[in-house]
């Protein structure tokens, strides 16, 4: 909270899933709380949020090194798929959430809002 306020920190992206903690940061730190996920579209916004973080690992604008410290990253990032509905499945997503919630405000500021294409069916990797 200090680090915000010091470095003038305009927006936080927390884990929309940590309640309490959203609404403690929103009453104590001078930057806004960024609610991923609550929208209009719910939790189909992810399905954006997901196609911004392939088109930047595709375009090559994040790179993620090889180190043994990413090991959970790189796991949760293969592991993300799309059921046979489209859904995509939780399994193992954490680290890629957290990726996807460190991304999406560079897609906003590249791209002029959250931008990407609707999710595969058929139940397929993302990658």
């Amino acid at each position: 909270m200090s680090l915000a306020n010091k470095w003038q920190v305009e927006v936080i992206r927390p884990d929309p899933r940590e309640w309490a903690l959203n609404g403690w940061l929103a009453e104590r730190v001078q930057a806004g709380v960024h609610e991923l996920f609550t929208g209009a579209e719910g939790g189909n916004e992810k399905y954006k949020y997901i196609a911004a973080l392939k088109k930047f690992v595709e375009r090559h604008k994040l790179c993620i090194p090889r180190h043994e410290d990413n090991d959970d990253l790189v796991r949760s990032l293969k592991n993300l798929t799309y059921d046979e509905n489209g859904k995509i499945r939780k399994q193992d997503d954490h680290s890629a959430d957290a990726m996807i919630y460190a991304i999406s405000y560079y897609d906003e500021v590249d791209n002029g809002g959250v931008g990407g294409s609707e999710p595969v069916t058929g139940g397929t990797n993302l990658w």
